[in-house]
């Protein structure tokens, strides 16, 4: 079946790591985003992975496919908040209609959290504390990653004038994260619908320039969060 799963995945073009245990799976995606989980729910820890994998807490959140050997498994499966289920013995047509009912939504997450690299200097006002410069280095349709010499505390609200190619936007938006080398983003508390239109559709062109015009295989070679790139990933648990 592992062999298959495999098979069924590169059809798709789509990258896999396999794991045989549990506690395997669950250190991955601590520190690593994936697209797809398919889990064995034969093996005995897989219903405690199943709650881990969906605690609110976990916000790299993935679609969940669970392997079962009866309705009872597939009623319990979905209880505990799995995206599908395939039955035992798992076919190959079975699995690749499974993959194909989910990839609609895996290339919508991927677009909108494609990130495009940048490198361009703007002015930021904070709390109404007057403007000061800084670098703006990504950005998605939710918000971007800046540079500054002055020290940003988390939360801070900030609004500033993005210098795009579609023009410029202009932007509220909240502090989320603060990083090393003067590092920090951004999320977006407010676009004029106008400009967000014109973002979204800047970005659409940058990410089929970056993976591929047509895309089927745009979405397999989609950026991940951090501005890497990756194809989308399954994390296979089987016996």
């Amino acid at each position: 079946m592992l062999c298959m799963l495999s098979r069924v995945m590169h059809d798709f073009n789509i990258g896999s790591e396999v794991c045989l245990q549990a506690r395997s799976v669950s250190d991955l995606v601590k520190h690593k985003k994936f697209d797809l989980i398919v889990l064995d729910y034969a093996d005995p820890d897989s219903k405690a992975l199943l709650l881990q994998l969906r605690q609110p807490s976990l916000t790299m959140r993935s679609h969940i496919v669970a392997i079962v050997n009866d309705l009872a498994e597939t009623k319990d499966a979905f209880h505990h908040k799995a995206d599908m289920t395939l039955q035992r013995p798992v076919r190959q047509e079975s699995a690749a209609q499974c993959i194909r009912s989910l990839y609609g939504t895996i290339l919508q997450e991927r677009r909108s959290s494609f990130r495009h690299a940048l490198d361009a200097a703007i002015k930021i006002e904070i709390d109404g504390k007057g403007a000061m410069p800084a670098t703006l280095q990504n950005i998605s349709e939710g918000g971007v990653s800046l540079r500054c010499h002055d020290r940003i505390e988390l939360g801070a609200k900030i609004s500033c004038a993005l210098p795009l190619p579609p023009g410029i936007i202009q932007v509220d938006a909240k502090v989320v994260w603060v990083g090393r080398n003067e590092q920090f983003g951004v999320q977006f508390s407010y676009i004029a619908p106008t400009d967000f239109l014109k973002l979204r559709t800047w970005l659409s062109t940058k990410f089929e320039a970056k993976f591929s015009s047509d895309a089927f295989f745009a979405a397999q070679t989609a950026a991940r969060v951090q501005n890497q790139s990756s194809p989308p990933q399954l994390a296979a648990l089987c016996q």
